[in-house]
């Protein structure tokens, strides 16, 4: 067993790789692949000692990612200071899109943590080719599909894992097998999890309770220059806590149908997806927690319909490449709130709300000399917005009735020309120390709930602040531009890679106080004790630094880790950007030998006491936990895996795990969720 961590291993490939430096520079590395891409190193989080249902755990073994948990399987991706629909997440060349208004199945949801072959992230400053947004960033999964014999003979290959979670009495169950020769594939995965409630050092966090099943069948072809692969993929998930939002998760059914084709010539390539995905969910404030108020029980049914295509096509030119490419992508959503008390309340909060982008890039990468590679790329998208009218049984008071009226009359189809650029100067400056810069100037247009959402609530694609928001039809795209500064120092034991950044955010979008007179008198009516939010283009700036490392001591012994800094604050206004996540480190010492691995790692995140006055958010304090893991290979094919977290059992407060929005639950309403409490965890991993 070797002591390599994945995520420094894997910058490390790709950026010797970019680099020019001869393979007698690497170190030793098994079973570790890493893709390279144009303008772009990749981290990959370590997989390794995994067994948590959410893939949103693992991002966090990336320096400079997090998540916004607004649930045990809701995690919304944050990187370098941006989230949600900031940040392309890509399942299996799919580009996901949320089924419901406040992101509950957020991207990483379909992709359940067991089932997940690589989680990478394209570091910062991503190519234009990666997604048609990707202001803050963009992050690839690759599912476990199984693989093809290495002749024309069909043989069963696969994958079991099984595990067992204490601190919220969690079991996994994931089966993969497939049946292959060297040109054909058939593969079957499969999964059911289930969690309760789970526990903290004074209680427990209610409802935090999950069940999810996933199935998916796939064919794959390879023949000669020549690849395909066609698969359909059902998840529903059941009974879901989310405590830092208005409602739980009652259902989310979802079925994706996903396809690809490659040609791999010997200087062209060409790469062609298309995907749909069709998405059902139901949320309701009643059936895991008593609401509020109990003459206010409310269910939002919604759904989406979601189309993207992509063909690129890669031309090898001297030292470099010539990469193009055409893409689209369209998803319409509906929601629609209900009162099981009453047939007559409705309010179709969502109408047929519709955002299409069409997108046209070009990039290229260019050793000019021995020691400098150049990489540049121009992206242009065309987003058009729009919406059909709404209505509710509330309109018969006068403020719903304007507030409704207004939209209807308004001009809700809405066209947005977006360009982003990107250059990078990669240099190789010795034989153990690079050099790289990069500037950028990244898009994204508003969404459909900030754009479309007419009267005021908390479908805000999981902010989790407990406003009320309204949308704003005319809302300008957000335009960052981006610097970018570091260095790789490595050495066949070693890995040092810090980097400095700075986004310059012109039209951030951001909910600032309302001046609209109806929307503050529904929200009051509401009993929501906030004056509403409305989405708002703002000034904003984001400055910060990571540096992932790794150090082998010896054959047995290494140290491996991240660190991560980030500052996010308005221009316009003196205030902080909202739900930032805190300095933090993670360290880990790993001790292996023969069929052994042990591992210690310190995880510590300092206080947030830069939050956002406009958010009401709150401050949290620093903490620093302890966990510990020990591997054993029965077999080549058989690992047992042993893990404790909080292996002191500390009672905290991740700053990024929201606010309770839950009464008679443990935590006090408004507090910050607890981070969970120890827990001792198994897994049993069958490789056949």
């Amino acid at each position: 067993m070797q002591v390599v961590p994945t995520t420094t291993l894997a910058l490390l490939i790709v950026s010797s790789a970019a680099y020019g430096v001869e393979p007698s520079d690497q170190p030793s590395i098994e079973e570790v692949l890493v893709e390279g891409a144009s303008q772009s190193q990749i981290l990959e989080a370590q997989t390794e000692n995994n067994v948590t249902a959410d893939a949103g755990q693992m991002l966090k073994n990336i320096a400079g990612a997090n998540t916004n948990q607004n649930g045990s399987i809701t995690s919304i991706a944050q990187y370098r200071g941006m989230y949600g629909d900031r940040i392309n997440v890509d399942i299996d060349g799919m580009n996901i899109t949320s089924g419901g208004p406040n992101a509950m199945d957020a991207p990483l949801h379909y992709a359940p943590a067991s089932l997940i072959s690589s989680l990478s992230i394209h570091r910062g400053i991503a190519p234009v080719s990666a997604a048609q947004q990707a202001i803050g960033g963009a992050i690839v999964v690759e599912t476990k599909q199984g693989e093809f014999s290495d002749n024309n003979s069909w043989q069963a290959n696969g994958e079991i894992n099984a595990s067992y979670s204490s601190a919220n009495s969690a079991n996994n169950i994931s089966v993969l097998t497939a049946i292959a020769n060297d040109e054909h594939k058939i593969f079957v995965s499969a999964l059911t999890q289930q969690g309760d409630d789970y526990r903290y050092p004074e209680g427990e966090v209610s409802p935090s309770e999950y069940s999810r099943d996933r199935v998916e069948l796939g064919y794959a072809l390879k023949h000669q220059q020549h690849s395909f692969s066609l698969s359909y993929m059902d998840n529903a998930t059941g009974d879901a806590g989310t405590p830092a939002l208005p409602m739980d998760i009652e259902l989310v059914d979802s079925q994706f149908v996903r396809s690809e084709y490659r040609y791999t010539g010997a200087s062209f390539d060409i790469k062609l997806n298309a995907n749909q995905a069709d998405i059902e969910h139901n949320m309701t404030n009643y059936h895991l927690r008593e609401p509020m108020d109990p003459s206010k029980k409310r269910s939002n049914f919604a759904t989406a319909s979601a189309q993207d295509a992509k063909l690129a096509t890669q031309f090898t030119h001297g030292k470099g490449f010539i990469n193009t490419g055409v893409d689209f992508s369209s998803a319409d959503h509906d929601s629609d709130i209900s009162d099981p008390n009453n047939a007559m309340f409705f309010i179709r909060n969502f109408n047929q709300a519709e955002n299409t982008l069409t997108g046209f890039f070009i990039e290229a990468q260019q050793q000019l000399s021995q020691r400098f590679v150049l990489d540049a790329g121009v992206r242009f998208n065309r987003v058009e917005a729009n919406a059909d009218t709404v209505d509710s049984s509330m309109a018969m008071m006068p403020a719903v009735k304007m507030l409704r009226d207004n939209f209807n009359n308004a001009e809700r189809k809405q066209t947005d020309n977006n360009i982003d650029a990107v250059i990078k100067l990669s240099v190789v400056a010795s034989k153990q120390f690079d050099i790289y810069a990069g500037l950028a100037q990244k898009t994204r247009s508003a969404s459909y709930q900030e754009r479309y959402l007419w009267l005021p609530m908390q479908s805000a694609g999981g902010l989790a602040d407990g406003f009320n928001y309204i949308g704003n039809i005319e809302l300008k795209p957000e335009v960052a531009r981006e610097i970018e500064l570091g260095f790789d120092w490595h050495t066949q034991a070693a890995l040092v890679s810090p980097r400095l950044y700075y986004r310059d955010i012109s039209d951030y979008i951001q909910g600032t106080p309302t001046t609209n007179a109806q929307a503050i008198m529904v929200s009051q009516m509401m009993g929501n004790m906030h004056n509403p939010l409305e989405f708002s283009n703002v000034e904003a700036e984001i400055m910060g630094f990571d540096m992932p490392f790794y150090s082998s001591i010896n054959d047995n012994w290494a140290v491996h880790g991240g660190l991560s800094m980030v500052r996010g604050e308005r221009k316009d206004i003196d205030d902080n950007l909202y739900r930032i996540a805190p300095d933090n480190i993670r360290l880990a010492a790993d001790y292996a030998i023969s069929k052994y691995k042990v591992t210690a790692e310190v995880v510590a995140y300092n206080k947030q006491n830069r939050v956002s006055e406009t958010n009401n958010e709150k401050t949290t304090a620093g903490y620093g936990l302890l966990n510990a893991y020990f591997n054993y290979d029965v077999t080549a094919d058989l690992n047992l895996l042993f893990g404790v977290t909080n292996l002191l059992d500390k009672n905290y407060q991740e700053h990024l795990g929201g606010i309770n929005r839950v009464q008679g639950s443990d935590v006090a309403v408004g507090e910050h969720l607890p981070g969970m409490g120890r827990n001792a965890y198994a897994k049993v991993q069958w490789q056949f």
